[in-house]
């Protein structure tokens, strides 16, 4: 099947990753049929593209990511429809919404998708004697869950502001720069900076009043004689 969709182009989907829905989303009964779709950037999400309707597509995540006690009490007739053989098989679903404001981005933790991975039977349920609600903000449990994450192999120099742009800020606490030029590139790219009042940035990052530029937050220091020695002099005299 090809998919012209608005969002992420020509879709080849294969007929037997159709998720065809045996009890439709709320409000977009018409629509029956969808595929899901990963997208590397966002990580553990993905999109559930309407096949029937090329502009429609709702972000979709597992929600244990962010409530791992997160349970569905559903008897087998509500799941009787899903052909469900093995338990294991079924995946759960709940649809993201993200305003204009990412702070308050949500999922509706009361009407799970579940999608029999056997067959991608799919419908969605609606818990109306649950604690759940529509409406669950979980920004703050996006932001406290992030890995750290710790790339040794050099970067090309293409993708150096994708990764800058990314972050927040940047923050280099240095004990000792030439120039600083990560701090220069950061800034570049519209990234505010955190690093130490010591060194080059310390003048570099100035200007001539003495005042720190835009987007550059300095943090205080203390000097005290090393007692280990630098790595690059061991073993040597």
């Amino acid at each position: 099947m090809i998919v012209e969709s608005t969002r992420f182009g020509t879709l080849e989907v294969p007929s037997d990753k159709v998720v065809r829905m045996e009890k439709p989303i709320l409000g977009f009964e018409s629509l029956r049929r969808f595929c899901l779709v990963e997208v590397e950037e966002l990580n553990q999400f993905l999109w559930m593209q309407s096949t029937d309707k090329p502009s429609l597509a709702f972000l979709v995540v597992n929600p244990v990511v962010f409530y791992p006690d997160y349970r569905v009490r559903i008897n087998s007739n509500e799941i009787a429809e899903l052909k469900v053989s093995e338990a294991g098989s079924v995946e759960t679903y709940v649809i993201v919404t993200v305003p204009e404001d990412p702070s308050k981005m949500s999922v509706n933790l009361q009407g799970p998708i579940l999608i029999n991975t056997e067959n991608n039977l799919a419908k969605q349920l609606v818990l109306v004697d649950s604690e759940y609600r529509v409406k669950h903000f979980v920004m703050h449990v996006l932001e406290s869950t992030q890995p750290e994450v710790v790339r040794e192999e050099e970067l090309p120099e293409y993708q150096l502001p994708s990764l800058y742009t990314m972050a927040d800020c940047f923050v280099l606490p240095t004990r000792g720069e030439g120039w600083g030029l990560p701090l220069f590139e950061a800034l570049a790219c519209g990234v505010p900076v955190i690093t130490t009042d010591f060194g080059a940035p310390k003048e570099t990052l100035r200007d001539k009043k003495g005042k720190p530029y835009p987007g550059v937050h300095f943090i205080d220091h203390t000097i005290v004689e090393a007692t280990d020695p630098y790595v690059y002099m061991v073993n040597k005299k």
